[in-house]
């Protein structure tokens, strides 16, 4: 989550007033749906793991990676064009190979931004084409700071104290 408003800071500001045209933001809302998994089945007489068909025929395990790949693609107003990928790691396979030719082949004035939080989740080859920027755990009173400034826990302190320890530094 902070490492996606970070991100998405920058970006306004690079991009200035073509901020709306110029940027797309795919926010992974799989902790505000409670839902944690892909939508895949298996079936028990088959190896092979199928994927349910939602979307007007094509199947849901690489469609929003094609169109990330055709918005790229397409003219910019500015001079950049951003699209920032909030926990890719939760790509499926087939949407991690999909998204490595775009990857690979980018066009110039075009810039993907991922977030993660296992880098060793993702495909060896998607690592090998980006430069990885780990951002440091936070120190307690830093996270101590955060909670204040946004006013969580204020009515419970021990609750605030212990939430703070439990998070390690990474307050996402």
């Amino acid at each position: 989550l902070w490492k996606a408003s970070i991100s998405k800071s920058i970006v306004k500001e690079l991009l200035g007033i073509y901020f709306q045209n110029d940027f797309l933001y795919i926010r992974d809302l799989s902790r505000e749906l409670w839902k944690l998994h892909n939508l895949k089945i298996s079936l028990p007489d088959d190896k092979k793991k199928h994927f349910i068909d939602i979307w007007g025929g094509q199947l849901y395990e690489d469609l929003w990676t094609r169109e990330i790949t055709r918005w790229l693609q397409q003219g910019s107003a500015g001079k950049l064009k951003v699209v920032l990928i909030e926990n890719i790691e939760r790509m499926t396979i087939s949407a991690a190979n999909a998204f490595l030719k775009t990857a690979e082949e980018a066009l110039p004035g075009r810039v993907i931004i991922a977030t993660t939080w296992n880098s060793t989740a993702l495909l060896d080859t998607i690592i090998s084409r980006a430069i990885l920027l780990k951002f440091k755990p936070l120190s307690f009173d830093d996270l101590m700071s955060l909670t204040a400034s946004l006013e969580l826990f204020s009515e419970n302190p021990e609750m605030k104290e212990l939430l703070v320890h439990m998070v390690m530094g990474k307050p996402g």
